[in-house]
């Protein structure tokens, strides 16, 4: 149990990634100071927090379709369109994979850049994948949507940080409620969020990804499906490891 002689210095189970989080840290960071004291240890630093960044992003491009009310602390317009962009720059013929997540960096400044025909060719015509494009946009709404909720204080008032709740563990849990009505409480089922989260909907994303891959000879849209699921499957293990972690920490002070 916490007492007036416990520590209090607990950190959040994950890094949050909302539009709030993202400016403050970046105002706050002390990358540009170690620049000029120690440039490798900045570079590295920096690297360790884009690949978390990036993770984020891939993340949010499952979770965004897959579920509704996120927390004020990781949902926002900053990271809806990094998302949509990794989408639109893995989908585009003019872009180079081997970039990946860096040519996010370039995104913002393209209009400046390049006229509006082109940019229309980059993004609706020159394409690998059909499939992708169309998620790209239903990925865009979702977010747009998702991020309007939270604007207009509709988000999560519970988890500030949370990743946005299941619709699938939502469609369960009332036909679980529907069983335990049926069997006049004999049968009691509850799903369980994290197993939704981390299993079902990480598997329901990679067994797309595989039948676009081998299946419909579609490997953009399957690799881009394999990054979702992966990167989700990534941020559900460490932040329950985190939470575990926190737990027996309250546990022993």
């Amino acid at each position: 149990m916490i007492t007036k002689k416990s520590s209090q210095d607990i950190k959040p189970r994950k890094k949050c990634f909302s539009d709030s989080s993202i400016i403050f840290g970046v105002s706050e960071t002390d990358i540009f100071k170690l620049l000029f004291k120690n440039p490798s240890l900045a570079l590295l630093k920096l690297l360790g927090q884009w690949i978390e960044f990036t993770t984020a992003a891939f993340a949010n491009c499952q979770n965004t379709v897959f579920r509704y009310r996120f927390g004020l602390l990781n949902q926002g317009i900053i990271l809806t369109f990094c998302s949509v962009g990794l989408a639109l720059i893995a989908n585009s013929e003019h872009s180079y994979l081997a970039l990946g997540s860096f040519s996010l960096l370039i995104l913002p400044f393209l209009p400046f850049i390049q006229d509006w025909d082109t940019l229309y060719s980059w993004i609706f015509v020159d394409i690998r994948s059909l499939p992708l494009l169309v998620y790209s946009c239903l990925l865009l709404l979702a977010g747009l949507v998702n991020t309007t909720m939270i604007y207009i204080g509709k988000g999560n008032p519970d988890d500030m940080s949370k990743s946005g709740e299941s619709l699938i563990l939502l469609g369960l849990n009332k036909l679980f409620s529907k069983i335990k009505r049926l069997t006049k409480g004999r049968l009691k089922l509850k799903a369980n969020e994290f197993v939704v989260n981390t299993f079902i909907e990480c598997g329901i994303t990679a067994s797309i990804g595989y039948y676009f891959w081998s299946v419909a000879q579609d490997q953009t849209f399957g690799l881009f499906c394999f990054l979702m699921s992966s990167a989700e499957f990534i941020t559900q293990i460490k932040s329950k490891t985190a939470q575990l972690n926190r737990q027996a920490y309250l546990n022993a002070s």
